[in-house]
């Protein structure tokens, strides 16, 4: 995949990105990190050293999530990609030196903005997989929002290591989660009540009829990415944390229903449980026998 891309708007300089080949003017080896900028486009970062393969595959076709919380001014993009961990990228339009924000363009009443992703090995320089993705026109908004009126702050780097040592990442996700950052956010969660909390920021995703028991009709959900027709549950080993963290829709998962259905489910409050083998990296990991597109 090769995509030609503008990295200064301002100087019209382009760049050729193509999947394994080194990265235009940058020097290996290069330290771990993920970056969030904005040069008149969207991009988003990560350079991981000797990525594994299910890093790899994460980047490549894993379901993308993304949301947004601005905690004491410091914007959080928030992203992850299929089972691996959720990422905390802080922002800062102010950090540079040109009015970068004129060139925040107003999404239309249907689109977003293009984010492009990029996977780079930190030890060679290289870059692993490249997807640009459209973020949807609620969130696009919100970020629009949360950068035109994202004041000046002298003290950015004391402030923003303040608010990282009293937020993880865990802990953001929750923030975001549990109130809206934008009236817009609050206006679609109201004229969309068929998905979940914990759908917020998936693509692909839709209300499903599986012939399920009725009283899991309201956590059923189809997912175009090949995952298929699931139920929203909580596996039952994340279920004390769900508790401790009081964020349920955190730990809420897609479970496939034929494995619902056959090794069977309790209720928690108003969450759905089931005692499914979770992985830390992976997620939910049982047989694709079990998974019904």
């Amino acid at each position: 995949k090769v995509i030609n891309m503008a990295k200064d708007s301002a100087n019209f300089e382009f760049y050729r990105y193509q999947v394994g080949a080194k990265v235009p003017n940058i020097s290996a080896p290069i330290p771990d990190g993920i970056h969030f900028e904005f040069d008149g486009h969207f991009t988003l970062t990560c350079v991981y050293s000797r990525p594994t393969a299910a890093e790899k595959m994460a980047f490549k076709n894993g379901v993308p999530q993304f949301d947004l919380i601005v905690v004491d001014d410091v914007i959080f993009f928030l992203a992850r990609f299929g089972k691996l961990n959720w990422m905390d990228l802080p922002f800062n339009i102010h950090l540079y030196r040109d009015n970068r924000a004129a060139l925040l363009e107003v999404p239309g009443p249907t689109q977003g903005y293009g984010l492009l992703v990029m996977l780079i090995d930190g030890v060679t320089g290289t870059l692993v997989n490249l997807r640009l993705i459209g973020l949807n026109h609620d969130l696009s908004m919100r970020l629009r929002d949360a950068i035109i009126h994202q004041p000046m702050i002298p003290n950015y780097d004391q402030r923003l290591q303040s608010v990282m040592a009293q937020y993880t990442t865990k802990d953001l996700v929750a923030l975001a989660n549990s109130r809206p950052t934008s009236a817009a956010q609050n206006d679609m969660a109201t004229s969309m009540p068929q998905l979940r909390p914990s759908h917020r920021g998936i693509i692909g995703v839709k209300k499903d009829n599986y012939p399920l028991p009725e009283e899991l009709r309201d956590f059923n959900y189809f997912y175009s990415n090949g995952t298929g027709h699931v139920v929203m549950a909580i596996p039952e080993s994340l279920l004390p944390q769900a508790i401790k963290s009081g964020n349920f829709d955190g730990y809420e998962c897609p479970i496939p229903c034929r494995y619902i259905l056959a090794k069977g489910y309790r209720f928690h409050e108003v969450y759905v449980v089931c005692d499914v083998p979770y992985d830390k990296v992976f997620g939910v990991n049982v047989d694709e026998f079990w998974y019904d597109e």
